[in-house]
């Protein structure tokens, strides 16, 4: 994550990145873009083809709600544990031959 300035600051801006309420909230971005995705996170404005911007005010009662953050963190983890047993399906089934077409 770099240097997260966002955590040095005396006053946040109005608007926040995905990097940044990642910083914020404690997820790694991508997991925020699943997040937002899955309904959990709210974005302003359009989410499709545009960087992705979120209010200050808005992430800051995200990260002050205990039950929020678990939710967000079972969903985070339950998200990570399907495409991993996902994956791994998918190599069994190539390394056993299932995928390729009886002819």
């Amino acid at each position: 994550m770099g240097n997260p300035w966002v955590l040095q600051v005396l006053r946040l801006p109005a608007r926040l990145t995905v990097e940044e309420v990642g910083v914020l909230l404690g997820f790694h971005p991508d997991s925020i873009r699943y997040l937002v995705e899955a309904g959990l996170v709210k974005g302003l404005g359009a989410t499709q083809g545009v960087q992705l911007m979120f209010a200050t005010v808005y992430v800051r009662r995200l990260g002050n709600d205990e039950k929020w953050l678990a939710g967000a963190t079972n969903a985070v983890r339950k998200y990570h544990r399907d495409r991993n047993a996902a994956q791994k399906s998918r190599r069994l089934r190539a390394g056993s031959g299932l995928d390729k077409c009886a002819g």
